[in-house]
């Protein structure tokens, strides 16, 4: 092993030591300027792992398997080890960015990745395709938790998600907003094709509550922003007009439902 590549373990390992202690501003800085490609490359992946915190135990105990044994040489030896060094750092950091990006409990993305992806996916609509935006309230989540416990609650969320992953296609994006808030991206939709889906996907959902028999009805409200062909949307605005208009359409079932028990659903919609 020539000098280079202990100056390079060591780097490796002292930055590593700093990162388990929290020093993460900056501690990458000294391994800036090695020759080697391959070297520099983990030296990317250890500055995207600078804020992982959580995971450098673990990285640090595989590293270690990953060390030349005393006295091993040679130029294609070393080569492989990097390259293995290389190839683990590049599963860890696509483990991270997707566990960062996914709602655990749903398995849809989370807020924070939703958004960029709609943001990113209506930037690249053709001209003449239309969009449209649902935003989804659970009804009564918070009665269901309080009355039957949080395990019931869980179940109505997971119940949703199950419909919305069910109903839509590779091309649509779901989001898990907030704890009881969901979005849906239907993409080459317009208003009127988005209800439609909407009202089947709240078909399906009545008839699990018919099937399953639950002490509690499962229901939703939801609004649509639609994007008309030709036009572009701030996605905030999107996000806050539906928003809108799922208020709109609670307040109106929650009074139809007084009058016209038999009366699940009723929708308004906002064309931007």
């Amino acid at each position: 092993m020539d000098n280079a590549d202990k100056g390079f373990l060591n780097y490796v390992d002292d930055a590593l030591e700093n990162l388990l202690h929290g020093s993460c501003p900056g501690v990458m800085t000294t391994g800036a300027g090695y020759d080697n490609p391959v070297a520099n490359k983990i030296i990317n992946k250890l500055e995207k792992l600078a804020h992982n915190l959580r995971e450098i135990q673990e990285l640090v105990l595989r590293l270690d398997k990953s060390k030349p044994e005393p006295g091993a040489s040679g130029g294609s030896s070393r080569s492989m080890q990097l390259q293995n060094l290389l190839s683990f750092m590049e599963r860890r950091v696509s483990e991270l960015e997707e566990s960062s990006a996914t709602d655990a409990m749903t398995g849809m993305l989370n807020r924070d990745a939703g958004i960029r992806a709609i943001e990113k996916r209506l930037s690249e609509a053709s001209p003449g395709e239309e969009c449209s935006l649902v935003f989804i309230d659970l009804d009564n989540l918070k009665q269901i938790n309080d009355t039957f416990g949080h395990k019931e609650g869980d179940l109505f969320i997971t119940c949703v998600t199950e419909i919305i992953s069910s109903s839509i296609r590779c091309s649509d994006i779901a989001v898990r907003y907030g704890g009881d808030e969901f979005l849906i991206l239907f993409t080459g939709c317009d208003r009127k094709a988005a209800e439609k889906r909407m009202r089947e996907m709240y078909d399906a959902l009545n008839k699990h509550n018919a099937d399953a028999a639950y002490p509690y009805h499962m229901s939703y409200s939801y609004g649509i922003a639609a994007v008309a062909a030709g036009q572009s949307a701030n996605i905030w605005d999107m996000v806050h007009l539906a928003d809108r208009m799922m208020y709109a359409n609670k307040r109106r079932g929650i009074k139809a439902a007084r009058t016209r028990p038999n009366e699940k659903s009723l929708y308004l919609e906002y064309i931007i």
